[in-house]
């Protein structure tokens, strides 16, 4: 079962996504880098919350589809 780790809660599915571990990879990468280049880390914080609401959202709603 994959996790992904976010304010204290983890997000499961329980089917493997090999795409969506990629995609929120991808996306902590990217606000790393984007941290580094701007030092905006507010804006870094409150990007990563929406992406974790996003997550949330999308394991309530029991989506099963692949990203």
């Amino acid at each position: 079962m994959a996790r992904l780790h976010g304010g204290g809660r983890h997000l499961r599915r329980t089917v493997p996504d090999p795409h969506g571990d990629r995609l929120a990879l991808a996306v902590v990468r990217g606000l790393l880098l984007d941290l580094l280049a701007t030092g905006d880390r507010d804006g870094a914080d409150r990007a990563f919350t929406e992406f974790l609401a996003l997550l949330r959202a999308r394991e309530r709603a029991d989506v099963t589809a692949r990203w």
